[in-house]
């Protein structure tokens, strides 16, 4: 769900629901050395992600009460800094010279 660029809000109600469910770093929860691997490699969905962690924690704190918003802000904070910690690759430096300047992903095309 963190990988779509273009964020529905059924997409953020269902990554809301798995980062209560599984929070970051605990033994049952979301592994984030796991979690970061691929994104230390790949700029784009790196990128993405990033956009979209802040967006499931203002969808928490929306429409879940107090402490279950606090529980997904903190599952997305620590992915946020393990995000930030994991060494990144020589593609991903070089790729997050350009930015967003050019685009980082494709857009499935509508079915007609």
């Amino acid at each position: 769900k963190l990988q779509i660029v273009q964020i529905e809000e059924k997409d953020l109600l269902d990554a809301t629901a798995l980062l209560l469910d599984l929070p970051a770093g605990g033994a049952e929860g979301i592994d984030t050395g796991r979690f970061v691997t691929p994104l230390a490699g790949d700029w784009g969905f790196h990128h993405t992600v990033e956009r979209n962690l802040p967006r499931i924690v203002a969808c928490a704190r929306d429409r879940l009460g107090g402490e279950q918003a606090q529980t997904v802000a903190a599952s997305a904070s620590l992915l946020q800094q393990a995000m930030e910690a994991a060494p990144k690759s020589l593609r991903w430096k070089m790729r997050a010279k350009v930015g967003e300047k050019v685009p980082w992903y494709e857009l499935p095309e509508e079915a007609t």
